[in-house]
């Protein structure tokens, strides 16, 4: 059975109209991308130097050819007093990461996924469950101890995904709160919306997170541990399958901020969706084996990370779009999941779906997002608390979100607690 969820009223709004950067669209982008489907699939995005491709078909066609299209991450967007938006060559920032992961090309990102992986295959996840349960108890504990009303995002949903992460890389617990600042600043860099006063800021916490991860991995390689600091100090060396000193501190940059944010986000997300449907909230809560498939429903919807994006390595052609070399795209994550040409009635909660785990909400092909499986045991075992220990739970004011075309993080998740 399917639920319906406020969704965008229907418009007929052509994608010009729209202003992508405006806080108005970012809170409520869906009708934007509803345009961009029907008028224009690949949409260049005035003011600005990139393509947006927005249809399930073409963003699978996209990702799927990593020979015609780069993922490496080669410049991001500000904003400029004028309204105008201008591109910043990543060099010029001068943090210190190299591409790796999510942001790397065959064959160095083959070699980085097979050395990284394991850290994060379904067995091993399986294996952390019960620290994971025990941490988010803790978290819940302290947060239903406190007043009725609360801000879930700070007093828990932003709080898990950093205690867990850091606990798989090996970090020290104590440090979570000053990494999950610099996180925070690092993912801003990627806003589409930040102006370059922000982004000196934002330049600055990353470049504090990359300088504190190095001296981590120094101590790390003289005195190696059974976790992912140490698989990377053991992969790292001279030889032609070992990574770089550069390779591995920027992987965990990137499973720092990714794991903060995107987990963050789909717990946000997810149990703000529960707070405004009641009916379903009651309904898990009767029947918890059933949280699995709402959590697909909630990536799906909600995409924690809106899109990635590409470059093209030569002239070429999509959806009938001429594309020069070297173009930008971003793969709208967000679009592909409500498209209608790939889920029957795409803006509804519906936990039979026949499809309901072919979203693209952890991202699709070789870049499949690396934590894919620990962001779903994260947001599973936290629903799963939630509903045990509370008898209602509902929204008592609208939600706001980080101002990011690049994310779809809540700031504010405003929900009165009931046990």
């Amino acid at each position: 059975m399917s639920r319906s969820i406020e969704s965008e009223p229907t418009t007929g709004k052509l994608p010009d109209e729209f202003d992508p950067f405006a806080q108005q669209t970012i809170e409520s982008p869906y009708a934007f991308y509803r345009s961009l489907r029907a008028h224009a699939p690949v949409y260049r995005v005035p003011r600005a130097d990139y393509f947006i491709v927005s249809r399930y078909a073409d963003i699978k066609s996209v990702v799927l050819n990593p020979d015609a299209y780069s993922s490496n991450l080669t410049s991001i967007v500000m904003a400029q007093t004028d309204g105008s938006m201008s591109s910043l060559d990543v060099g010029q920032l001068g943090i210190g990461p190299v591409d790796v992961l999510a942001v790397q090309d065959p064959p160095a990102h083959t070699r980085q996924r097979a050395l990284t992986h394991p850290r994060f295959a379904m067995r091993t996840v399986r294996g952390r469950e019960q620290s994971v349960r025990e941490r988010a108890c803790e978290l819940l504990s302290a947060a239903l101890e406190g007043p009725d009303e609360t801000n879930w995002m700070t007093s828990f949903a932003s709080l898990l995904p950093m205690a867990v992460i850091i606990d798989i890389i090996g970090l020290p617990a104590e440090d979570r709160d000053r990494l999950k600042s610099w996180s925070d600043l690092a993912i801003a860099l990627l806003s589409g919306t930040s102006t370059t006063e922000e982004m000196a800021s934002h330049a600055m916490g990353a470049l504090n997170l990359f300088q504190y991860l190095q001296a981590q991995f120094k101590k790390a390689r003289q005195d190696p541990k059974d976790d992912l600091l140490g698989l990377l100090a053991d992969a790292t060396g001279t030889g032609d399958e070992a990574l770089t000193v550069e390779e591995s501190v920027s992987i965990l940059l990137q499973m720092i901020i990714a794991g903060n944010e995107s987990t963050a986000s789909l717990i946000g997300s997810a149990t703000r969706l529960l707070a405004e449907n009641l009916e379903l909230q009651e309904s898990l809560r009767r029947d918890p084996t059933r949280i699995p498939l709402f959590v697909e429903e909630a990536v799906r919807l909600e995409s924690p990370f809106q899109g990635h994006f590409r470059k093209t390595n030569e002239a070429t052609e999509l959806a009938g779009v001429a594309l020069p070399d070297g173009a930008r795209l971003m793969v709208l994550w967000a679009s592909g999941n409500r498209d209608e040409r790939a889920f029957e009635n795409p803006d509804a909660i519906d936990l039979d779906r026949p499809n309901l785990r072919q979203h693209l909400g952890f991202g699709h092909g070789i870049h499949l997002c690396i934590g894919a499986e620990l962001a779903r045991l994260e947001a599973r075992v936290a629903l799963e608390e939630l509903l045990k220990r509370t008898t209602h739970f509902e929204m008592t004011s609208q939600a706001r979100h980080v101002s990011s075309v690049f994310v779809r993080t809540p700031l504010e998740v405003p929900i009165r607690l009931e046990t």
